[in-house]
């Protein structure tokens, strides 16, 4: 299971292991609601590495981290 780190806090967004961080990327970018984001109007995600994702805009930049985590089930 993956799971979201912003900004260093843990989030409550997990996503099956198998999807590729960059389709997390693009469900970010399709859900801009969730993120608590000042203008999300200019925002821009971008994956910079395997596991870190960005949104950056005139007034906002979040740090995501794709975290893997072990499900105890």
């Amino acid at each position: 299971m993956k799971r979201l780190v912003i900004n260093g806090y843990e989030a409550n967004f997990f996503f099956n292991e198998e999807i590729a961080n960059c389709k997390i990327a693009i469900w970010i970018n399709d859900n801009l609601d969730s993120f608590n984001l000042n203008a999300k109007h200019n925002c821009e995600v971008s994956l910079v590495l395997f596991n870190k994702i960005l949104i950056r805009g005139n007034e906002d930049r979040m740090e995501i981290d794709v975290k893997y985590v072990e499900s105890l089930l």
